[in-house]
């Protein structure tokens, strides 16, 4: 990866569905050979709930989000809940070779660069140690009530995971990746602030006694940056630092970049096809009905990894 030339694009804020759809047609122009590898920075409007490929969609409240006019989409990627509002997310699509050979080694090597963006805010980040998982007061993930309902299924603050990062004992980012054909996407939310009754608003918790619980443990194991600080950190101040601290860990050159009229249309198939769809949203299959994490799709070609 040494010196390597990287595409950087500096994006703005945008809705959930487009977000997700973006980040899928960067994988695909990477993938394809059609592009470079790709840093993306952007942020979200309105704020957003985005559940894993695999989670639940019953754990949102629906509902509420609506009124709240909050938006849901389901990420490619794995990982649990996130509640998008007062962050910058940074996505990260290249090969896997060259960043190490399986999931938790690419993370190690992203996530080196944002500790290294961390530490030109002048915060000292460490990387949470391989195999770990937090005490935690919430149900175990998944857990279901008397009527067969999730009754929580965890958001992806309320622990830390391998290689994540960590400001004072508290998790500030949290990423998520896929992997397909040798190449990965891997997304994350850097939080600005962080807020635990906003950020489980939008979630099914119907039982106060878990709901207090969740507070909890989102107040004790998740912290945004500029809480941290003590003074307002704005997202653009975080994409500078973020740039750098990559640019630095992985010795890459960035390319000032916009998306391309290609990959304009892939995001416009995929909103229509996809990340616009309830059968994606609610259920993880696609408009045919397929279950792809990762689609492989251009106007007029159906051909698939997944």
């Amino acid at each position: 990866m040494a010196g390597q030339d990287w595409r950087m694009i500096l994006d703005g804020a945008h809705p959930a569905s487009y977000n997700m759809a973006c980040d899928e047609a960067l994988f695909l122009s990477v993938a394809s050979g059609a592009s470079m590898p790709v840093l993306r920075l952007y942020r979200w409007e309105p704020a957003a709930i985005s559940i894993g490929y695999h989670g639940d969609a019953r754990q949102v409240d629906r509902d509420h989000c609506q009124a709240m006019g909050w938006e849901f989409v389901r990420r490619p990627t794995g990982g649990g809940a996130v509640f998008h509002d007062r962050e910058l997310t940074y996505a990260v699509v290249a090969p896997v070779r060259g960043l190490g050979s399986d999931v938790l080694s690419v993370y190690r090597r992203v996530s080196a660069g944002l500790v290294a963006a961390l530490r030109r805010l002048g915060l000292e980040a460490e990387l949470q140690p391989p195999h770990h998982r937090a005490a935690t007061m919430l149900p175990e993930a998944g857990e279901t009530g008397p009527d067969g309902e999730s009754q929580w299924a965890g958001v992806c603050f309320d622990t830390p995971s391998a290689y994540e990062l960590m400001v004072g004992g508290r998790k500030v980012v949290g990423s998520a990746q896929v992997r397909r054909g040798g190449y990965f996407l891997q997304h994350g939310a850097i939080l600005l602030e962080a807020n635990p009754q906003r950020h489980l608003w939008g979630f099914h918790i119907p039982d106060p006694d878990v709901r207090r619980q969740a507070e909890a443990a989102f107040a004790s194991h998740a912290a945004g940056l500029a809480d941290i600080l003590g003074r307002p950190l704005p997202a653009e101040e975080l994409a500078d630092a973020v740039v750098a601290g990559m640019a630095e860990a992985l010795d890459l050159r960035f390319v000032p970049s916009a998306i391309t009229e290609e990959e304009a249309n892939r995001v416009d198939w995929l909103l229509a096809h996809k990340y616009l769809t309830r059968a994606w949203n609610e259920h993880g299959v696609d408009s045919e009905g397929v279950p792809a994490a990762l689609t492989r799709i251009v106007p007029g070609d159906a051909a698939r990894v997944s």
